[in-house]
């Protein structure tokens, strides 16, 4: 009878079991610790400055809306009042004109009194004419007046005619023949006490004028007022006012 081989049998070691408490001991410290740490955080005193902290924030950021809300509203004062500025600045400039002009036409009055015209009728009373930098081309301002002490409107057209030299012969020309035009009016009148007419000249070429003729027809009657002046005497600045070509 032989004696029995031993047998020797390989398979997973297994740790100590000293090793395998401390793991365990090494893990319930941990989840002890921050369970630990969880607890001291969420204690009622760190809640409450948690609280405190997140009221704070939300305040402010109310506060940052309601800025944002006042800011919003001064731009748009500012952008109201900048406008009311500017719509006081052209009502003071339009005054400023309507003050000079009731200044021009006061000085008017008194030079009329002045020079012993104020009683008359309808009158043509100034005719100035003045140069442009077109050739042949005259800018004139025509001033009508009437008896300022029994002043009524009156009405009716304004004519003007030219006398003067073209090809060695003299000429009349009418108003559409000499270029006139006015602006706003066409060639009508429509005044109490005085009214400035403003329009232009273009001299036919080879044309030399030599006076103005301005007739004034005025409604309801049939006396035609008419005013002759001489050419050199309401352009002094035009020495040769010829059109050659």
């Amino acid at each position: 009878m032989t004696a029995a081989t031993p047998r020797i049998v390989v398979g997973p070691s297994r740790p100590p079991r000293t090793l395998r408490i401390a793991a365990l001991a090494g893990i319930c410290c941990l989840v002890v610790g921050l369970a630990t740490g969880w607890l001291l955080w969420h204690s009622p005193a760190q809640r409450l400055a948690l609280a405190e902290v997140r009221a704070e924030l939300t305040t402010a950021g109310q506060r940052e809306e309601a800025l944002q809300q006042t800011l919003a509203v001064a731009q748009r004062a500012a952008q109201v009042a900048e406008f009311a500025n500017s719509e006081l600045r052209g009502q003071l400039g339009d005054l400023d004109r309507e003050v000079a002009r009731l200044n021009d036409e006061i000085g008017f009055y008194q030079r009329l009194l002045e020079s012993g015209s104020g009683n008359r009728g309808l009158a043509v009373h100034e005719l100035t004419l003045e140069t442009t930098p077109a050739a042949g081309v005259f800018r004139f301002r025509l001033t009508l007046s009437q008896n300022l002490k029994k002043a009524r409107v009156v009405t009716g057209a304004v004519r003007f005619e030219l006398e003067g030299v073209q090809g060695g012969a003299a000429r009349v020309l009418s108003g559409s023949a000499a270029g006139v035009s006015f602006g706003s009016r066409p060639g009508t009148f429509e005044f109490k006490y005085f009214q400035q007419l403003e329009g232009s000249i273009d001299l036919p070429k080879g044309f030399m004028p030599q006076r103005v003729l301005v007739s004034l027809d005025p409604e309801g009657t049939d006396r035609v007022i008419t005013r002759s002046f001489e050419w050199a005497a309401v352009t002094p600045q035009a020495s040769d006012s010829t059109i050659t070509g």
